[in-house]
């Protein structure tokens, strides 16, 4: 919280509440064939070049793509590995999860895997299979991370009329791919260009960080309140706040 204080005594109160909400390697295994047929056709074969080790939030779409080459007369599934549950089939869906669901355009090579709303226990090896005999397969890791914020520094901030002050919040396991960060006083966004006294500047650290800072030039009365920083895919639960209280002249 941060407070503006004058001989007038402290106005207002606030809480700032903050939360959040590949590569191409082969570490799990998998066969592939690009062998020619004795009639000189093809036989399927798997498309390496896409993101297998795939990271995103919780909430947060996931999309496993799996494009296959001349799949022929072949069938496409999708396997979760852990318990070896056929999820889809061709286009069909084969689980009563219904977050579950492969998305093939027409006449396309790609399968690809749409996971909504993936939570931390969807996290694991999912194969992408081709019926062929002996049977092809393809690994890809899915992480969903429950992205973590907090905002640095004391629980309530106390300044005088007219100082600056900033509020710096860090997400933590956050991927590229996490979103807007916004900045609320109280249950109101704040709009930057509303108040020129205010300003918001976000970047990525090198170690996977997000780092979000809200900084007011001049801190009046009316600056007073309940901050909180809330990425776009964050957990209510951890939403952390801090309170900032302006003195009265």
């Amino acid at each position: 919280m941060i407070a503006v204080r004058g001989a007038g005594g402290i106005e207002g109160g606030a809480h700032i509440d903050s939360s959040s909400h590949g590569d191409n390697s082969d570490p799990w295994g998998g066969s592939n064939s690009s062998t020619v047929g004795g009639s000189g056709s093809l036989f399927p074969y798997f498309d390496l070049n896409v993101p297998r080790n795939v990271t995103t939030a919780v909430g947060q779409s996931a999309f496993l793509h799996c494009r296959v080459e001349h799949l022929g007369d072949k069938a496409v599934s999708w396997i979760r590995k852990r318990d070896l549950h056929i999820l889809t089939a061709g286009v069909l869906t084969y689980t009563s999860d219904q977050r579950f669901q492969v998305i093939r355009p027409d006449r396309s090579g790609n399968w690809t895997l749409l996971i909504r709303f993936p939570q931390k226990r969807d996290s694991g090896i999912y194969e992408c299979q081709v019926n062929t005999e002996p049977k092809m397969s393809l690994a890809f890791w899915l992480n969903v991370i429950e992205s973590k914020a907090h905002i640095q520094g004391a629980q309530e901030v106390y300044v005088r009329r007219g100082s600056s002050v900033s509020l710096q919040c860090v997400i933590s396991q956050a991927p590229h791919a996490l979103g807007t960060v916004f900045w609320y006083r109280g249950a109101a966004p704040i709009v930057t260009t509303a108040d020129r006294q205010l300003q918001i500047d976000t970047s990525w650290t090198d170690n996977q960080q997000l780092i979000s800072r809200l900084y007011i030039r001049a801190a009046l009365p009316a600056h007073t309140g309940n901050y909180s920083c809330v990425p776009t895919t964050a957990e209510p639960a951890s939403v952390e706040g801090k309170k900032v209280r302006s003195e009265r002249v």
